[in-house]
């Protein structure tokens, strides 16, 4: 997801270039993901902002049964980027915050790492494979998607080993 952006840079403020994302993503798990998405890029005064909708599909475990499934996600950027040089002149840009996103000295916008925090951050907490997942019995471990647990009721298991059940 780079994309040289020296020729946008030379052009004046409002111009636009587009670009179609279709590619896997690694989010940091060693997994990758599938992002697909359109990504605008808009010169502005300082730099280039990006923009645009994504969407992509991970492997996820379920937080109630434990179970694997693909977990869709939608997320869209707009971020801004500043070069580090000048593409007319060469010359150093200014100084630049710790927290600004930067287009390095090649003029070049690497959208992995942007892509990545905001895939993270489109996934849910506690991801479920269904909203109706089941989950699994907390006695037995049973899968309650795939059986019913035979693991009796807590108070059926409390009158047996009081010996008032019979």
């Amino acid at each position: 997801m780079k994309f040289d952006v020296a020729p946008l840079l030379k052009q004046s403020v409002g111009a636009k270039h587009y670009y179609f994302i279709d590619e896997y993503s690694d989010l940091g798990d060693g997994d990758l993901c599938l992002i697909r998405g359109e990504v605008t890029l808009v010169r502005i005064d300082r730099g280039v902002l990006v923009q645009g909708p994504f969407m992509g599909a991970l492997k996820a475990v379920c937080s109630r049964c434990l179970g694997m499934f693909v977990y869709p996600i939608t997320f869209t950027i707009q971020e801004e980027f500043y070069p580090t040089l000048d593409p007319l002149t060469g010359v150093q840009s200014p100084t630049l915050a710790a927290e600004d996103l930067v287009i390095d000295d090649y003029h070049i916008v690497d959208l992995a790492e942007t892509v990545r925090q905001h895939a993270l951050l489109a996934m849910s907490p506690r991801p479920l494979c269904t909203p109706d997942c089941a989950g699994l019995c907390p006695t037995c471990g049973q899968d309650l998607n795939v059986d019913p647990c035979t693991c009796l009721p807590e108070e059926q298991k409390e009158l047996m080993t009081n010996g008032t059940l019979t």
